[in-house]
């Protein structure tokens, strides 16, 4: 593991999902044809950049500390970002975004104590991963506004939120109880 590097090939594709973010909104709140298209081309490739962080931290040992932060960090942003636009523009339920809010909301305010438990950064877990992957499906739906396509990727992303969020809520719960 790499420990302070901040310059990382797996660290760049991170910071460039989140800057990716910010256009991606942009063409979402056009509302047209060619809007959502370009929103599918820069979805497409924010989505590349979640699976390419990985690859390469794996493929070159570059796993470190900053990011195992930046990364969630990075899907925390483009998720709310996102979900907001569409839940404002293409029918994406209130309920699933304040679901989405909550439960990142959670995640990152309990980070800091399971951090100060572990004296770590604790990796996400493979529910997480695949939440947010099927949220990533969803959006894309969503954007197209393929239905009813969108509505049973709502509910699969639905499962794997509960999942991954009570997974995430056992480990908290798990170095909490556990002495000092």
């Amino acid at each position: 593991m790499v420990k302070g590097h901040i310059f990382t090939i797996a660290n760049f594709f991170s910071f460039l999902r989140m800057l990716v973010v910010w256009p991606i909104v942009v063409q979402l709140q056009r509302n047209t044809p060619q809007g959502s298209l370009n929103a599918l081309y820069l979805m497409l490739f924010a989505i590349a950049t979640d699976f390419l962080d990985g690859f390469f931290a794996r493929k070159f040992n570059q796993r470190s500390d900053v990011g195992r932060i930046i990364d969630p960090l990075a899907d925390k942003v483009a998720v709310a970002a996102v979900a907001y636009v569409l839940m404002k523009t293409r029918g994406l339920p209130s309920w699933f975004f304040a679901l989405l809010i909550v439960r990142d909301l959670a995640i990152l305010c309990l980070a800091p104590i399971l951090m100060k438990r572990t004296r770590g950064i604790p990796e996400s877990n493979w529910y997480g991963k695949i939440a947010v992957t099927v949220i990533a499906v969803v959006f894309v739906l969503y954007t197209l506004n393929w239905q009813p396509w969108n509505l049973w990727a709502l509910y699969v992303s639905l499962i794997f939120l509960v999942l991954s969020g009570w997974s995430y809520l056992q480990r908290f719960l798990q170095h909490v109880r556990r002495r000092p």
